[in-house]
């Protein structure tokens, strides 16, 4: 969706949600991702579209961070039973939150769990990894997703045409 998050989600009613609709990214201020069931996602853009709020689909097969797949989140969760977690050594910026995982976060497998079905915060979350330090950014997937959106970040634009 071409509208930043407060926007689209005003056009997201009870329905919306219920059907497993939500948001799903906020990759830019206004980059917004809504997943949920196809079905629902027609009737979503029709009404996002009747608000002047225009969008295209993301060659995705499945829902993703969205109410959808909360119950994929729990299973993912029950299977850290077991699992000895610790702190990380090094800083992570959680695309969840937007901030540092803290050592609780860490430790907590419902924390990890709920990346599953939580929007990723990805303009967030790298704006607050380089108001924590100067950092290089790094492709490391596939393609060029990352870096074509990170290029629309101030530290990361100042650091591309230095």
């Amino acid at each position: 969706m071409s509208a930043a998050a407060s926007d689209v989600e005003r056009h997201l009613d009870a329905h919306s949600h219920d059907s497993g609709v939500g948001i799903a990214a906020i990759n830019a201020p206004r980059l917004t991702v809504v997943s949920g069931p196809e079905a629902e996602l027609v009737r979503v853009r029709e009404v996002l579209s009747a608000n002047g709020i225009g969008s295209m689909r993301v060659g995705s097969r499945q829902p993703f961070h969205c109410p959808a797949v909360a119950a994929a989140g729990e299973k993912f969760e029950a299977g850290f039973a077991g699992v000895t977690l610790r702190p990380a050594r090094i800083p992570i910026v959680s695309t969840r939150t937007a901030s540092l995982v803290t050592p609780e976060q860490a430790v907590t497998p419902g924390f990890w769990a709920r990346q599953l079905d939580a929007p990723v915060l990805f303009w967030p979350a790298v704006g607050a990894l380089f108001d924590i330090g100067d950092h290089t950014v790094v492709e490391a997937g596939p393609g060029k997703g990352f870096s074509m959106l990170a290029r629309n970040i101030p530290p990361c634009a100042a650091s591309a045409a230095a």
